[in-house]
């Protein structure tokens, strides 16, 4: 649940009340050009926090640091994060690392289908002795 609430305050700075209350006349410094989508403001209050900018509003200053800290979570859920590291993650840190041909997908699906095929038999091995009694009368015939 809090992974999702993460997600939509990175996605709308409006509903984070706290940055939006701290932060409201960077904000509307930020705005005042006409650009009031979420990756505008969110990356002026990331400027600004870098320019040094907001060191007279510390509330402020904490509020965009907990911004940050909370897109390091994931590098896909800052886009300008993203497309500014991509090379480097791919170049740099990922290249001595073959491509996986979905090797763990493949084992994951063969694993599950063992497993849908185990619990198969085991219900036919209980389910048929059950249904297929037949009474000792008609056996002795």
């Amino acid at each position: 649940m809090h992974l999702l609430v993460v997600k939509v305050q990175t996605r709308d700075y409006k509903q984070d009340y706290v940055l939006t209350h701290h932060c409201k006349d960077e904000i509307k410094e930020c705005t005042k050009d006409g650009k009031d989508d979420e990756k505008h403001v969110i990356g002026c209050l990331k400027e600004k926090l870098f320019a040094g900018k907001l060191k007279n509003d510390p509330e402020c200053q904490a509020d965009v640091f907990r911004l940050i800290t909370e897109n390091r979570v994931d590098i896909f859920t800052d886009k300008e994060l993203y497309g500014a590291c991509q090379h480097d993650l791919r170049e740099s840190y990922c290249k001595d690392i073959p491509a996986g041909s979905g090797r763990d997908s493949r084992w994951y699906f063969l694993s599950v289908i063992g497993v849908v095929l185990i619990i198969i038999l085991g219900l036919g091995v209980m389910c048929g002795r059950v249904t297929k009694r037949v009474a000792a009368e008609v056996k002795n015939r």
